[in-house]
């Protein structure tokens, strides 16, 4: 209980907190930017996931071929769309006219492989 006490008032006061002083901080711009880059992640995480963690926590008959197929999958699954992305992040930085996105695209296609990975 105190666990769940502690969890909730971090997640639940001071989380949006900070998130309000950080606003403040970087101005809408930035902000703007920073949301669009974690709208990607996100993205990528629900795709990247797509069910596959609970299938192979359900696998009745898992052995050692198939606990690399699915490692396979998941490292795949992480790969593929942060190879898009990091080929792909010069169209999107002109197509929202932001010229940060080269960069950020390729830094976000990092953190997808090392989500695949995990």
């Amino acid at each position: 209980m105190a666990w769940t006490m502690v969890y909730a008032v971090i997640s639940n006061l001071i989380f949006p907190l900070a998130g309000i002083y950080i606003t403040g901080v970087l101005g809408k711009e930035q902000i703007g930017i920073f949301m669009l880059i974690m709208t990607i992640v996100n993205f990528s995480e629900v795709i990247r996931d797509a069910g596959l963690t609970q299938t192979y926590l359900a696998e009745p008959h898992m052995d050692t071929k198939r606990e690399g197929a699915y490692f396979g999958v998941a490292i795949l699954s992480g790969l593929v769309p942060a190879t898009l992305l990091c080929f792909f992040s010069g169209a999107f930085a002109l197509f929202f006219e932001i010229a940060v996105l080269i960069w950020a695209g390729k830094m976000v296609a990092g953190v997808m492989v090392i989500n695949g990975l995990g």
